[in-house]
């Protein structure tokens, strides 16, 4: 049996995270999981953050935090590359596994597209496509068509939640 983290973030390439990698693994591996999903932000104010106008940079240390992240691990830990994918145009955020760094490479406009279209390239890369924290205020659920499943639990204890929405 695996315990997994599916969703979450390091403070050297997403804002909103506290801790460092070596404060990541100790906590996961003491809290008994096996598998950790490095998902940082995949969103074009990040990617202005981290490298303004350079795409391939900001690929670079986007995908570095991942592998700094495997290799402190040093096998305490499973862990597995990610993204929180935003589209420009709305708040909705994306949990994209199987993402490679070549597939972003060669998709420098993936902030541009939208749900619909990039299920699409997902299913042709083979990706999945999982709409992360589909009940929180500001978000805006789609048609699930598109995805390949929701986030039904997200342990952020600062953000609202609109559980009524789920029912």
């Amino acid at each position: 049996m695996f315990k997994t983290e599916l969703h979450c973030h390091s403070k050297d390439i997403s804002q909103c995270a506290k801790v460092d990698r070596n404060e990541i693994i100790d906590t996961f591996v003491k809290s008994g999981y096996s598998t950790l999903v490095l998902a940082n932000h995949l969103n074009s104010w990040t990617a202005n953050v981290i490298c303004p106008n350079d795409w391939n940079g900001f690929v670079d240390k986007f995908y570095d935090a991942y592998e700094n992240l495997k290799r402190d691990a040093d096998g305490k830990l499973n862990v597995l590359f990610g993204a929180e994918l935003r589209f420009n145009g709305n708040n909705n955020d994306y949990l994209v596994f199987g993402m490679t760094k070549e597939f972003l490479y060669e998709h420098p406009d993936i902030f541009d597209l939208h749900a619909e279209k990039f299920h699409n390239l997902a299913k042709e890369n083979n990706m999945l496509f999982v709409q992360a924290h589909p009940f929180r205020k500001m978000m805006i659920r789609i048609n699930p068509a598109y995805l390949d499943g929701a986030e039904i639990h997200n342990g952020k204890a600062n953000l609202e939640s609109n559980l009524a929405a789920a029912e």
